[in-house]
């Protein structure tokens, strides 16, 4: 691994041999040792097997992304991996569709048709969570560990090939001769090419999900002098992407309703705007951004200064660009950090700002 400067726009690349990472990773919990994993995972799909063409990129994101929460399970457990994927579904795939694109949008197919179409403006969740989706899916109807197998035998039947969706699927169904009916229940149409959420979803254990709905609810139904007498337990008994998620439920479900003093209370006991995980910081800006909350512009402005991966600096300059308390100072601030940004991240900022 390489941690690159803090201008590098992504989580991480999956260069063969030396995976370059964002220092944002760096948290001091291991906390997004997720991208890592997903990173290490490309060695094998993405890498030694590699997608033919950008019609069939699940073939590399998906299966990397299904990867990555099995090594995700092995490290900290099958309820963290289950939470992680209902997060991919519930918020990834959900919001490309939903929010990028649209319902009958032909860039929400997992193998798309890109003739006459730039493969970049395709990019999105879909092929990494639908494509992840279906594989879990194909695990729990196959069983776990005859699908372990069939993912090694995969990989060394494809090796240092590039292949397309019905090269897979040949392959699944003579691995799997004889589980054949259970393979032909799958609506294959649906999921491959049909636009949109899937018919079908995977089995999630939602354990972990119902400790962040409840915490959130609990923080959003106190008043401003109930949420005085709160401590920092249980928000503290959660694990990162947990946390996470709490506060991203709040901005999501709860809007702009929540006080000022209640978000003070919040960040006082439980230190959000000076936690390390940048996850968690991201969301909770976010938060604090909808609820036009002026102690958070401060944060804000160190934020996108410090760093510059893209997944945070949109949304949060995307925010302050649209509030007129912060609107005229995050232009300059913006116009002052481009000559350091990397020229990706600059090309998407400045198209944010309002005309």
């Amino acid at each position: 691994l390489v941690v690159l400067p803090s201008s590098f726009p992504f989580g991480g690349m999956e260069n063969p041999c030396l995976t370059f990472v964002t220092p944002t990773l760096l948290a001091g919990d291991r906390s997004a040792a997720y991208v890592i994993a997903h990173e290490i995972s490309h060695s094998w799909t993405g890498n030694l097997v590699s997608n033919a063409n950008w019609e069939h990129f699940w073939l590399n994101e998906g299966f990397t992304t299904f990867l990555e929460r099995k090594i995700i399970g092995k490290l900290k457990g099958e309820k963290e991996r289950q939470f992680e994927a209902q997060c991919g579904w519930e918020g990834h795939l959900i919001g490309a569709v939903k929010e990028q694109y649209s319902d009958d949008h032909p860039f929400t197919k997992l193998v798309l048709d890109l003739r006459n179409k730039d493969p970049e403006d395709a990019f999105s969740s879909v092929p990494y969570e639908k494509g992840s989706a279906l594989l879990m899916i194909l695990e729990q109807q196959l069983g776990a560990t005859s699908f372990n197998e069939f993912l090694k035998k995969y990989i060394e039947k494809f090796a240092q090939k590039s292949i397309v969706t019905d090269d897979w699927k040949v392959f699944l169904y003579e691995y799997f001769s004889d589980k054949k009916n259970i393979l032909d229940k799958i609506d294959w149409n649906n999921w491959l090419y049909d636009t949109g959420i899937p018919k079908t979803k995977p089995q999630f254990d939602d354990t972990a999900m119902r400790e962040v709905v409840a915490l959130a609810e609990e923080w959003a139904n106190m008043t401003d002098s109930e949420i005085m007498n709160i401590d920092n337990k249980k928000y503290l008994s959660l694990s990162a992407l947990q946390k996470e998620k709490v506060l991203s439920y709040l901005r999501l479900e709860k809007g702009s309703s929540l006080s000022h003093v209640k978000l003070a209370r919040l960040d006082e006991v439980n230190k959000l705007s000076k936690t390390g995980n940048c996850d968690i910081l991201s969301s909770w800006i976010e938060l604090c951004l909808k609820n036009y909350w002026k102690d958070i512009i401060p944060v804000a402005f160190d934020f996108v200064t410090q760093q510059g991966r893209i997944k945070y600096v949109r949304p949060i300059y995307r925010d302050l660009f649209q509030w007129s308390e912060s609107a005229g100072r995050a232009i300059e601030l913006f116009r002052k950090n481009a000559p350091s940004m990397h020229p990706i991240t600059v090309s998407i900022v400045a198209k944010l700002i309002p005309k």
